[in-house]
């Protein structure tokens, strides 16, 4: 345990339970801490945004905010979609994923594998492979040209993971417009050989790309009417899942 950041998570704890805020003297009549440690903890945190100052009073900073608005879509959006997901797999029995973006994350939210004996058993949630994935193509597609840029530079090489993964940039940014255009994504066999997938986005009511709901096949059970079957009831679901988040179609 770090006991620096102890004291300032009860700094937090008992600016944000106070009424108006509270003075350096306050913090430390209840704390007993430092009234130096109690300054330069309150310093730190006003740089970061997570307090801010009014009257000689410390209040809760903007950025506290922000988290608490993370939580709660990452919790709306799971108990949302969680009964959705598990209809879906109880219509197709194949694996499914959701997977949402949080800034330039990719954060796996709910799993759910088929009773199969033979089903994919890595899950691509990572943004090194997001090129070769279905999962990944979606939530790439929400950003603008110039964040796709600016997130593939970091990369000196795009993995080559099969002989159909899309390696070359231009390539690349072709397939994402049309995955933004007819609003799903194929991986086939593109981030592994004999795993093939469908993905749909997951809108908010500002029209944002903020989740990826993919479903992964084996293909020895990827004929050519899967994709037919199965992406009907995945748009479905998703909008579903959108239009509770205040999305309207």
């Amino acid at each position: 345990m770090i006991l620096s950041i102890r004291k300032a998570v009860k700094i937090l704890d008992l600016i944000a339970d106070s009424n108006g805020g509270l003075s350096i003297k306050e913090i430390n009549g209840i704390t007993k801490f430092n009234q130096s440690t109690i300054h330069h903890i309150l310093a730190t945190l006003m740089n970061e945004d997570m307090v801010k100052k009014e009257d000689r009073k410390y209040l809760i900073g903007k950025k506290v905010l922000k988290y608490a608005s993370n939580y709660l879509n990452h919790l709306s959006i799971y108990k949302i979609s969680y009964p959705i997901i598990k209809q879906l797999l109880n219509e197709f029995n194949e694996n499914i994923y959701m997977t949402m973006l949080d800034g330039n994350e990719f954060i796996p939210i709910i799993t759910k594998e088929s009773s199969h004996s033979v089903k994919p058993t890595r899950i691509s949630n990572d943004k090194l492979n997001a090129h070769a994935t279905a999962i990944g193509k979606i939530l790439l597609s929400s950003y603008s040209k110039e964040d796709l840029l600016a997130f593939f530079q970091r990369f000196d090489k795009f993995e080559k993971y099969t002989k159909n993964t899309l390696n070359k940039l231009d390539d690349i940014l072709t397939e994402l417009e049309k995955v933004k255009e007819n609003k799903f994504a194929l991986d086939l066999e593109e981030s592994e050989y004999g795993i093939n997938c469908i993905a749909v986005p997951i809108f908010n009511y500002n029209k944002d790309i903020i989740a990826s709901i993919g479903i992964s096949i084996p293909t020895q059970r990827f004929t050519d009417t899967t994709i037919a079957i199965i992406l009907p009831s995945l748009k479905v679901a998703a909008e579903k899942i959108s239009n509770e988040l205040g999305y309207n179609y």
